[in-house]
């Protein structure tokens, strides 16, 4: 990861946004940066007080002579200054693209300043309170997912608490990184307020097979919610590929059907959560999903602890607060002592 180049990343870049151009043209798309574009891996200097030398600028400016041809109405002002962005899509509905690096425990920039490195969360309230005025729905989109371990605390805390306030706009959030088919619920209190849907991967890294994800959104019509309403995830077997030369795309799961959920509101994936404490045998189709069907020769076996910080992932989105971990294992724990008892009874 450590071998790469200012050259050979942008090359990528290119490459990419090329062949998504190529295969989806004329439809609006909505880039994010990941840890993997800067050189060296995952460092995101501050622009406000860092050595010209040092800066990213080599990397604003490259990704923003490319996303200016897939995003609608850019501009390129804050893509320029630190690879984020806000557009309005449609009259009421807004997108809003982070740079969730400045918030990665990886970027050691942070070692020297963690205060809301680019000014970015400061933007992103100013941004949340145009949209509210405006009476605008507002969907989010960054890399690194705000409750996992590698998210920097600060970040993290400070994120909840933009979520928290206009929790009455921010109608979907959409993160990947981790590279497995997962969910992280935000809570106020022990209310569920909103949702991170963290999408799988196309890249096979800990023997997952290669997965993308389509999402069904309310669409245009009065009173629209801008609500994820399913969504569904397909892979390529990666062994039978291997084995057959031939690469097969194939339905692995429905949200709605396969998880037997009436909707997908922030109150419905709690739910979600607090059944696969007490049900194992629905915590295995989500383990299951989780690594994209990975090859069972291949998969990482789920113990007990592994159990246990599993359901904490899907409720932590705040990685500063457990108090709802300790919940979902509590009612694990709870599950498991009733089954003894009644064995015993």
């Amino acid at each position: 990861m450590w071998s790469t180049s200012r050259e050979w990343n942008m090359q990528i870049v290119k490459e990419t946004n090329e062949m998504v151009r190529a295969f989806f043209p004329n439809i609006p798309i909505f880039p994010v940066i990941g840890n993997h574009e800067a050189n060296p891996l995952d460092q995101f200097p501050n622009p406000e007080d860092c050595p010209a030398e040092l800066t990213n600028g080599w990397l604003y400016e490259e990704i923003t002579a490319q996303w200016s041809r897939v995003v609608p109405g850019l501009e390129n002002g804050t893509v320029l200054y630190g690879g984020y962005y806000s557009v309005l899509l449609k009259p009421g509905f807004r997108i809003i693209s982070l740079n969730s690096m400045f918030g990665y425990s990886s970027n050691v920039w942070l070692t020297e300043n963690s205060t809301d490195l680019a000014s970015e969360l400061f933007w992103l309230e100013a941004e949340l309170g145009k949209a509210e005025a405006a009476g605008e729905h507002v969907h989010l989109l960054g890399h690194i997912p705000p409750g996992i371990v590698s998210a920097e605390r600060t970040w993290s805390r400070e994120y909840n608490r933009i979520i928290w306030r206009y929790e009455n706009i921010i109608r979907a959030q959409f993160f990947g990184h981790t590279h497995s088919d997962e969910y992280e619920v935000f809570l106020e209190d022990d209310r569920a307020i909103g949702v991170a849907y963290i999408a799988p991967s196309q890249t096979p890294w800990h023997n997952y097979n290669p997965s993308y994800r389509i999402y069904i959104v309310d669409g245009d019509r009065p009173y629209t919610t801008r609500l994820v309403l399913d969504h569904t995830t397909f892979i390529m077997n990666l062994t039978e590929a291997h084995e057959t030369n031939v690469s097969r795309w194939y339905g692995l799961y429905n949200t709605k059907r396969d998880y037997e959920m009436a909707s997908l509101t922030p109150s419905d994936w709690l739910d979600l959560s607090y059944r696969m404490a007490e049900n194992r045998t629905l915590f295995d189709l989500y383990w299951r999903n989780y690594l994209s069907a990975a090859d069972p020769a291949l998969a990482e076996e789920c113990d007990d602890i592994c159990y246990e910080q599993r359901l904490c992932d899907t409720v932590t989105s705040d990685r500063n607060d457990l108090d709802a971990c300790y919940e979902v294992i509590r009612r694990k724990r709870k599950g498991i002592e009733d089954i003894i008892y009644k064995k015993k009874n």
